[in-house]
């Protein structure tokens, strides 16, 4: 076996897996962080109470609830060259393949 081959085969296998690791990174990331409300309720059996630490303004029960933010990161940049490493690491498989077959 020439070592061309040998070569054209391991790049190729080289190609496959950095496109399916592309292929894998290539979608937004959402991270989603909650942060607790300084306001805490106590229930008693006939009202609902809503108090706050000290040195925390009373703002009504409106803003007594857990607080949600999201985060959205947009994949890398190269992470859309997936399709290409593809396409060229199943071209050079497919002539390393040929080059084997015409060898033996």
């Amino acid at each position: 076996m020439k070592k061309s081959v040998l070569t054209t085969l391991v790049i190729a296998l080289v190609l496959l897996g950095t496109s399916l690791y592309l292929y894998s990174v290539n979608h937004p990331e959402k991270t989603v962080i909650t942060i607790p409300s300084p306001y805490t309720y106590t229930v008693s059996i006939n009202t609902t109470t809503l108090t706050a630490p000290i040195g925390v303004p009373f703002e009504g029960p409106i803003i007594a609830t857990t607080f949600i933010h999201t985060n959205y990161t947009p994949p890398p940049y190269y992470a859309s060259l997936w399709l290409e490493t593809l396409a060229v690491g199943i071209v050079l498989l497919l002539i390393s393949i040929l080059l084997l077959r015409r060898k033996f």
